[in-house]
């Protein structure tokens, strides 16, 4: 098998598809290219979800019969280094998957559905924050409304604390 002749075919596809995602940075030794991707999501009323991140590929001597190094060089800053690096074992399970075949497409894909996987996550979290800060509100609302119940001994000792302060104040005479 010429190694150098799929991927340069490969690298030819990749241009293709990805024509203003990719980056080649060298050619020699072996291919070093970047893609950049990204997913965002809109939502009604809110604003919208994006993640991004760049995949750094270089292709080994005998690529497609050995994974290319591959590698997370920039990703956006509501993506976690945890998320990151479950991308990359993702990216190197379906590599190894993959092997003996042109797979760099496919561990694009798999990349772009980590991504997607990013945005449902970050709205996980939103959503479960916002749940939080209602179920405050209304706990603050309950106690707010919900007061001291009135029986006739608050009453009663409330009663004496008011007519004191009356009397206090002038406002009222005590009596005799």
């Amino acid at each position: 098998m010429d190694y150098k002749e799929e991927q340069d075919g490969e690298i030819e596809a990749l241009q293709s598809i990805y024509s203003d995602e990719l980056t080649v940075i060298a050619e020699e030794p072996f291919y070093s290219f970047g893609v950049e991707l990204s997913e965002s999501k809109e939502r009604r009323g809110e604003e919208a979800i994006s993640v991004s991140c760049t995949l750094l590929f270089t292709f080994v001597e005998n690529y497609p019969d050995d994974i290319p190094l591959v590698e997370v060089t920039e990703y956006s800053e509501n993506v976690t280094e945890e998320q990151v690096n479950g991308m990359l074992d993702h990216i190197i399970e379906e590599a190894n998957d993959s092997l003996g075949c042109a797979m760099i497409y496919t561990l694009i894909t798999r990349a772009q559905e980590d991504l997607v996987q990013f945005i449902e996550d970050i709205e996980k979290e939103e959503e479960k924050k916002k749940n939080q800060e209602e179920e405050e509100q209304r706990k603050l609302d309950e106690i707010k409304y919900s007061g001291t119940p009135v029986t006739l001994q608050n009453f009663l000792a409330w009663k004496a604390r008011f007519d004191a302060e009356m009397i206090e104040s002038g406002k009222r005479k005590a009596k005799a």
